[in-house]
């Protein structure tokens, strides 16, 4: 008990002499600058703070704030600064004999705006250098606002980096830059594609990464001429890259064998396309363009991702023998079905062909008897991984990553419920 009792004792000594008074503070400054820009109508604390005469912040000051000049605008006597419109102020801290004025630009900002998506081409020695972020500022009535702070970050740091507001280019792939301005805030795509020497290598997408399908096929293109190159299955973005002083290319692209929407992301230019096995992009320079002279651009092809994998098909109401009938039609389509026992009400089928891609590449579809009525109903979904690269003895990557199923895939999915239920 002794020797408990002395180490309580030594320890409260110990804390008692640990701790000091506060040194009393000598002068009061802000933190970077006396000029505080505020872009947002949310309460801001000003930076302000008092220091002890060795630089150190002294820890809770009773530091009282006033507006001594400028627009009215509220300032709360702890320091908070609400700008309900733009404005310049003058503001007095205060701390006992201790003053210092700072000086508070109000701008709001309505409307924050990038410029993108930001497009690299590693192995293009013009088109891989840094690039510094385009971005502006605008009031409610859709004015310049010139005087702003902002925060700026990169979602994926392993593919650029990000200093200040340049961005480099690092790895092949795809992230997203965001610039918050106030309480406002935008972002756009930085894609970073490879240069690759002409179509042929659009044959080995499916043998990378997924996250690095990214591809930039040098184009020169004369009037009238035409190329056409196979497409591998899955969902792809399509778009043109203009060289030299064109903001566009007088080429053409389109896509056969493939369901595409254009206007992809509010970009005329750019396709979103669902390529089955047998699909192609075609390249063309129109022969009623005015230009004479070949016209060169990169083909941008990317994979697009989606968020929600995998697809989900419309249930359906079963009837009696609706898995028998399922198993059935989805062998008569080429899949290896098993599963979908009286004591297991789930069938996995999975795809057989080749013709999806490569080896590495897996297709399912699941079906599920759920007894939520009489005769119950049957639910879907298509799935896929993708265990990049294939290779010859058969042997994969043992990380799998979890894909965009073909269309081809999904329509299966979807009529296999339809036909065997109601």
């Amino acid at each position: 008990m002794r020797t408990l009792k002395l180490g309580i004792v030594l320890f409260a000594l110990s804390a008692c002499e640990g701790r000091s008074a506060p040194r009393p503070a000598v002068r009061l400054a802000a933190d970077a600058s006396d000029t505080i820009i505020i872009n947002s109508r949310w309460p801001r604390a000003l930076p302000v703070h008092a220091f002890d005469a060795e630089g150190h912040i002294v820890p809770g000051a009773p530091i009282r704030f006033e507006r001594v000049d400028g627009a009215t605008i509220p300032v709360a006597g702890a320091g908070a600064v609400t700008c309900s419109r733009s404005g310049d102020l003058d503001v007095r801290a205060v701390l006992d004999s201790l003053t210092t004025r700072v000086f508070v630009r109000c701008r709001l900002v309505e409307y924050v705006m990038i410029e993108g998506p930001i497009q690299f081409v590693l192995g293009d020695s013009a088109l891989s250098r840094p690039r510094e972020l385009q971005v502006g500022a605008y009031g409610a009535d859709r004015r310049p606002v010139s005087l702003f702070t902002a925060s700026i970050g990169l979602a994926d740091k392993r593919l650029a980096l990000l200093r200040g507001d340049t961005v480099t280019p690092r790895l092949r792939g795809s992230t997203v830059v965001d610039v918050h301005i106030g309480d406002r805030d935008a972002a756009t795509g930085v894609h970073i594609y490879q240069r690759v020497d002409g179509f042929d290598a659009l044959d080995t997408l499916l043998h990378v990464h997924p996250l690095r399908r990214a591809f930039a096929v040098p184009l020169r293109l004369e009037r009238g001429t035409q190329y056409r190159q196979r497409l591998p299955p899955g969902h792809w973005m399509l778009a043109l890259l203009p060289l030299g002083d064109h903001d566009t290319a007088p080429i053409r692209i389109r896509a056969d064998g493939a369901s595409c929407a254009s206007n992809l992301l509010n970009d005329p230019g750019r396709l979103g396309c669902d390529a089955g096995s047998h699909a192609s992009v075609v390249m063309y320079a129109p022969l009623d363009r005015r230009e004479l002279a070949a016209t060169s651009a990169y083909l941008l092809v990317r994979e697009l991702s989606y968020p929600h994998l995998p697809r989900f098909v419309p249930r359906v109401l079963a009837t009696r023998g609706s898995l028998a009938c399922v198993r059935q039609f989805l062998d008569e389509r080429g899949y290896d079905v098993r599963g979908a026992s009286p004591g297991q009400p789930l069938l996995r089928a999975e795809r057989r062909e080749e013709r999806i891609g490569t080896p590495a590449r897996r297709e399912w579809i699941e079906v599920q008897l759920v007894p939520d009525s009489s005769e119950g109903s049957l639910r879907g979904r298509a799935w896929a991984v993708d265990s990049y690269p294939a290779f010859d003895g058969g042997s994969r990557a043992p990380d799998a990553t979890v894909v965009e199923p073909l269309e081809a895939t999904v329509a299966d999915a979807q009529e296999a419920l339809q036909t065997c239920g109601h």
